[in-house]
């Protein structure tokens, strides 16, 4: 995630700003994800460590799964920090940081033109 795309996501969640400036803020960062010809700016690297894939294969199933770093490692029998460590060394970036970025990739599959949901509507 470069860095210009780290504060546009974190911009609107920030405390006190506008509506009207964080709606730019959503604008301009989804004008820098999608470029001309649909393909997003976003990268998502997936780890290799096996406990670690499957979080990142269950966030890429369930987007709006909830469940914290510590809930995820309990379910896998492992400690947080070993697949915390694993996504910083594997995939180039946090826990919460990659969660953000499945996130963001999964909305623009939804919201993009070619989208089915976005034709059924």
């Amino acid at each position: 995630m470069t860095p210009m795309v780290r504060e546009l996501v974190h911009h609107p969640g920030r405390p006190g700003p506008a509506e009207g400036a964080a709606l730019r803020a959503w604008s301009v960062l989804f004008d820098v994800l999608t470029p001309v010809g649909g393909r997003t700016g976003l990268q998502l690297t997936m780890p290799r460590n096996d406990r670690a894939l499957a979080v990142a294969h269950g966030l890429l199933t369930t987007p709006a799964d909830l469940r914290t770093l510590d809930e995820w490692a309990e379910s896998l029998y492992t400690s947080a920090k070993t697949v915390q460590r694993a996504f910083v060394a594997e995939a180039g970036m946090s826990f919460t940081d990659w969660r953000t970025q499945s996130r963001l990739y999964a909305s623009l599959r939804r919201t993009s033109p070619r989208s089915e949901h976005v034709r059924s509507c």
